[in-house]
């Protein structure tokens, strides 16, 4: 009996001993830790923001988007606003979330309007996309301020 136990044991630590391969990417949890239904676009953007490695890798994703050309990643975190090249997760650029006044959306984008006066925008094909995307933004930053108290 002592025998059927031990290869009983042995095969099981057999099992287990093997490469296991990911059969989808890990799950998104957002910032208050609730588990929510499994999304694979929110699990590939923060995939995409951990990949990326740095400081950005230990933030905290919200959202992302594809720009215009589909080289470049838009991925919001709830810092920054990221530019990343969808090729080789690049970091190209770097907006502060706390350097933005206001968001809105345009037919050409998401128009951002910086505290220092200058206006930016960032290309996205949809008028829809860039409605969502500009209210995400918009979403966060609020959260944002409520959580510390400032603009």
């Amino acid at each position: 009996m002592a025998s059927n136990i031990t290869a009983g044991i042995r095969e099981t630590t057999q099992v287990f001993e093997q490469d296991i391969l990911r059969e989808r990417i890990p799950r998104y949890i957002g910032r208050d830790g609730i588990l929510t239904p499994y999304s694979q676009r929110e699990a590939l953007g923060q995939l995409w923001l951990k990949d990326m490695g740095g400081t950005h890798a230990e933030e905290v994703y919200v959202a992302h988007t594809m720009l215009t050309d589909e080289k470049m990643i838009c991925i919001l975190s709830y810092d920054h606003i990221l530019l990343v090249e969808a090729d080789d997760s690049k970091l190209e650029r770097n907006i502060p979330l706390d350097s933005i006044e206001s968001v809105e959306p345009s037919r050409s984008g998401v128009r951002l309007n910086y505290k220092k006066g200058s206006t930016e925008i960032l290309p996205v094909k949809q008028e829809t996309t860039s409605k969502w995307f500009s209210e995400i933004i918009e979403r966060t930053m609020n959260q944002r301020i409520e959580e510390n108290g400032k603009r």
